[in-house]
């Protein structure tokens, strides 16, 4: 037998097995996409649930799971993926999935994933009261037509079930999952012209289906609605005008003249000018003149004060600046191709994108309203390096079936552009969506 032949063909044999151990990792295969499988089971019993059909939001396609439990989704590529499982007598999930890259070098290895998802059986009940004080009479009234909220979390589609308190003030869910942490929450509610609202929330855990639980009342206490900047006339201001800042609610009077200040100079090295404040007759906007008679032209000057509306609430600006003949600085230009979309196919989340104006700005200061709402309110300020940011539509609030959208660029000295030409978007939840928030 030729030895040299022989060590020749063992060492290739080496060589081979050295070049496979390279590239070879935990995946037995080298792959581009991989496959996703959901096993759905009782999450009690841990039984596997056949004919729940599991709905992928991406492929807009549905498949049932099989005498397993298994839905089977082949050859996807690298990326996230949301489905939402729902099955007879069982609350309904969402579910997120990342198919994700585990190869090396110019090898592309996409392992298969597995995911168990936990079903949980619908069935078990739970009402409770709620009351407010009556600020005329001082006594305890039935809260009827209030919008009540059992809250499960994200990981349930819908995330959120409600219900009305009856005419007795009574609110009753029937079908909450069992096991599964419930926080019940109130919504802010008018009686004769006043609104009330609470804090408070009950829990609701640890129950099994045709479990019932009686939870202690509520009782709702007056609250103040929301304050805020409606309009200014300060981007055009002459030496005898007069400054004018209107707020969306009536102010208090007496607290008018004493929380507002006017500074000459700059933000860092200023003084204090005279001035006469005072609340015109409509009780929402206020007016500053200069004591003397005159601004000066050509000097900035800088506003600052603390606006209370007569129901509590308050708005705070922070040495808001105008220039006397001029603009404090250049007034910025809209944002263009203001854009609202949902995000990624995802139930919750929508993406807000624009392209930038050309002059140097500040900020951004992002407003919003709902179908639900009477104006527009302020909602974030975002950095000028930004052109897009995404936002979970419960952020928002969960009442609603359309939000718009107007964001305003502003300079440095806090100067935005102008309202009147800004332009609103809007985006409508989708039909799917709608008991989703």
């Amino acid at each position: 037998m030729n030895l040299k032949k022989i060590t020749l063909l063992l060492s290739s044999a080496a060589l081979l097995g050295a070049c496979s151990q390279t590239v070879t990792n935990v995946n037995d295969e080298a792959k581009t996409k991989g496959n996703v499988t959901l096993q759905v089971v009782d999450a009690s019993t841990q039984a596997a649930i056949s004919s729940a059909k599991v709905y992928s939001l991406s492929e807009n396609k549905t498949i049932s799971s099989d005498s397993l439990g298994v839905a089977l989704w082949k050859n996807k590529v690298i990326g996230d993926y949301a489905y939402v499982v729902s099955a007879d007598d069982y609350a309904s999930r969402r579910v997120v999935v990342s198919v994700a890259e585990q190869g090396q070098g110019d090898v592309s290895r996409v392992p298969d994933v597995y995911t168990t998802v936990q079903m949980f059986k619908k069935g078990v009940k739970a009402s409770g009261a709620v009351f407010y004080i009556d600020e005329e009479s001082g006594s305890k009234k039935v809260a009827a037509g209030v919008v009540v909220y059992a809250n499960l979390g994200s990981a349930f589609v819908p995330s959120e079930y409600t219900t009305k308190t009856d005419k007795n003030g009574v609110y009753t869910f029937e079908d909450l999952p069992e096991n599964v942490e419930v926080e019940i929450t109130f919504a802010q509610t008018s009686f004769n012209k006043l609104q009330y609202g609470t804090s408070a929330y009950r829990s609701v855990g640890s129950l099994r289906v045709g479990e019932e639980v009686n939870l202690s009342a509520v009782v709702l206490e007056q609250v103040a609605g929301e304050v805020f900047l409606v309009s200014d006339n300060t981007a055009s201001i002459d030496t005898t005008t007069t400054v004018k800042l209107t707020f969306s609610e009536s102010l208090v009077k007496d607290s008018v003249a004493d929380n507002w200040t006017v500074t000459k100079g700059s933000t860092s090295s200023s003084y204090k000018v005279l001035t006469t404040v005072a609340l015109d007759s409509t009780k929402k906007t206020i007016t500053i003149k200069p004591y003397s008679g005159k601004w000066e032209k050509g000097y900035t000057y800088y506003i600052k004060g603390t606006a209370y509306s007569t129901e509590g609430a308050s708005y705070t600006v922070d040495y808001k600046a105008f220039k006397v003949g001029g603009t404090a600085s250049e007034i910025p230009s809209q944002v263009k191709n203001l854009k609202v979309e949902e995000y990624d196919g995802s139930y919750y989340d929508i993406t807000i994108s624009w392209d930038a104006p050309e002059e140097e700005i500040y900020g951004y200061h992002l407003y919003y309203k709902t179908d639900k709402m009477t104006d527009y309110s302020l909602y974030a300020s975002i950095s000028d390096s930004y052109s897009y940011k995404s936002y979970d539509l419960t952020d928002f609030g969960y009442d609603y079936t359309s939000i718009s959208f107007i964001l305003l660029p502003y300079n440095n000295d806090g100067v935005e552009a102008e309202l009147a030409k800004a332009k609103a978007v809007t985006y409508k939840v989708p039909e799917d969506d709608d008991d989703l928030i």
